[in-house]
């Protein structure tokens, strides 16, 4: 045999095949051995195969797996559902209300050639932090888009990704019908950039 492991186990087989092809250690002796041992009907009672230990273990386990699965009985009337249907990515984008770092904070100070809004959420993040440095007249279409934003974690789970899609759908509506206005002028003077280049879906739709 030119594999030298395959060759041990073959010769090992060899040596011991007497052994091995006793009645009494065949396959079928341990089936029908486990079947004369095994009860007449169903374990009804846990205690018969598990000690009390064991089963306080058990118990300690599922109260930690629901208390990590259950919604909290803290929570304010109506969260509940809140909580349930978060966006994991809604979620992260939230954290733009930390500290903006130091360096982030001088590049967007800075005057730049260009800036680009990779999302319908970039563009909800830079509306909600500079709202009040617009005109009254641009409020109206600034909440829109902020409001089409929050629109996706809203209703019925099972739609949310077809929300996600109208709303992207607007973003793209949104920009293009505004690309014109003042309103896109406003945001490059608090950019402080030139150009502007918006994104949907890692794809450049637009660029002013």
């Amino acid at each position: 045999m030119d594999h030298p492991a395959l060759g041990r186990i073959l010769k090992q087989i060899d040596e011991h095949r007497e052994e091995l092809t006793k009645p009494e250690n065949s396959m079928q002796s341990f089936v029908d051995s486990a079947m004369a041992n095994a009860p007449d009907k169903p374990v009804e009672n846990v205690g018969e195969f598990l000690s009390d230990e064991e089963l306080n273990d058990r118990e300690e386990f599922l109260k930690e797996q629901e208390a990590i699965t259950e919604p909290s009985e803290e929570l304010p009337e109506g969260q509940i559902e809140k909580v349930q249907e978060e966006d994991p990515y809604e979620e992260a984008i939230k954290q733009a209300d930390l500290p903006i770092p130091e360096e982030v904070r001088e590049y967007l100070d800075s005057e730049k050639e260009e800036y680009s809004f990779h999302s319908v959420y970039d563009l909800r993040d830079f509306f909600e932090s500079n709202r009040s440095d617009f005109e009254e007249w641009a409020h109206p279409a600034i909440d829109s888009v902020l409001a089409a934003v929050k629109s996706i974690t809203n209703g019925c789970k099972c739609k949310h990704e077809q929300r996600k899609r109208m709303v992207e759908d607007y973003y793209r509506s949104f920009v293009e019908q505004n690309q014109h206005t003042s309103l896109i002028t406003k945001i490059k003077e608090l950019l402080k950039t030139k150009k502007i280049k918006f994104y949907a879906d890692e794809e450049l739709f637009l660029e002013v």
